[in-house]
């Protein structure tokens, strides 16, 4: 019915993964590939399946070889980088800082942000820098996992 493409370790505690998913048959309102998320102590019956499937295909870094990674005795898996005594997934990472750079967007594309810019010069020259450097952040060297904020985007984080 389902195939798991890819699993992934979502948090370092090693308790939810990313899957990505691959429908055997066509399903109404089902496409054809998805992405799922699933934490190891739900009881939906559907997510326990996956889980097992995942955990017995070894799509993912499973804990144990965490250690094995860090000692240097098992590579690194493409994909993923060492940031002190953590492994992160480049995709994973990524996804998540491109999620708050949607949100932020959005947020400055709302009538009542799109309104205040016609009326305020101000505003709208530093809501149109926000949007640039938001629209460039994937741009940045150590991008996802070092974010270079200008000035203004620290003052309007701190002030939320």
């Amino acid at each position: 019915m389902f195939k798991i493409d890819k699993a992934q370790w979502g948090n370092e505690e090693c308790t939810w993964l990313l899957l990505e998913i691959t429908t055997l048959e066509k399903m109404k309102k089902i496409p054809e590939k998805f992405s799922y998320v699933i934490r190891e102590a739900s009881k939906a019956r559907f997510d326990k399946l996956l889980w097992e499937q995942a955990m017995k295909n070894k799509t993912a870094i499973l804990e144990d070889e965490v250690t094995l990674i860090l000692s240097g005795k098992k590579p690194l898996p493409k994909g993923y980088t060492i940031i002190g005594k953590k492994i992160f997934n480049d995709e994973l990472q990524a996804r998540m800082v491109r999620q708050v750079v949607l949100q932020q967007l959005a947020e400055l594309g709302t009538p009542e942000a799109v309104a205040r810019a016609e009326i305020d010069e101000d505003y709208a020259n530093e809501r149109n820098e926000r949007i640039i450097e938001l629209q460039k952040i994937e741009t940045q060297e150590k991008f996802p996992y070092e974010i270079i904020w200008s000035e203004e985007m620290k003052i309007s984080e701190k002030s939320k």
